[in-house]
């Protein structure tokens, strides 16, 4: 089974790269509920029945990558079942952000982010077992760092 690794991660998220844009960082990352999933109460089967409502991949716990660039966050989410096929794409213009907070520990980094009314929650681990992740730590400190210089008198 394949597993993620910086050639997947490359390839989905230059894929979303606007003409002339760049990664000033980018990294793995787990996108977190910021509400509770109902279909979690019913383990593998509520998952399999989840699975056929609509997701924007942080609804419910998924996989992905991050990627930030000089004016937005750009987030592939991977698929539940198989990390080599991207679910959904989301991204998010620095100008649309109403607030953001970044918390980076020394195993993991998490990053709320509001847009209006709308929460988005993803955590950055810094160590994954089995992952072809080269300098996955140092590459989640630079996304936190990245996000962190985001704050409250720079955003919208």
């Amino acid at each position: 089974m394949k597993k993620v690794n910086d050639a997947d991660k490359n390839a989905m998220l230059d894929a979303l790269l606007a003409e002339g844009e760049q990664y000033t960082a980018t990294a793995f990352m787990n996108t977190i509920p910021s509400s509770i999933d109902f279909f979690s109460f019913f383990g593998a089967i509520g998952a399999i029945i989840g699975s056929f409502f609509p997701d924007d991949g942080f609804s419910r716990r998924h996989n992905g990558y991050v990627g930030v660039t000089n004016n937005s966050i750009n987030f592939a989410i991977l698929n539940m079942y198989n990390v080599t096929k991207l679910q959904n794409t989301v991204k998010i213009n620095f100008s649309d952000i109403t607030n953001i907070k970044v918390n980076d520990k020394k195993t993991y980094a998490n990053v709320n982010i509001w847009v209006g009314k709308k929460k988005y929650f993803i955590q950055l681990p810094k160590k994954l077992l089995g992952a072809k992740l080269e300098n996955q730590a140092e590459n989640a400190s630079a996304v936190a760092a990245a996000l962190s210089r985001l704050t409250a008198s720079s955003v919208a």
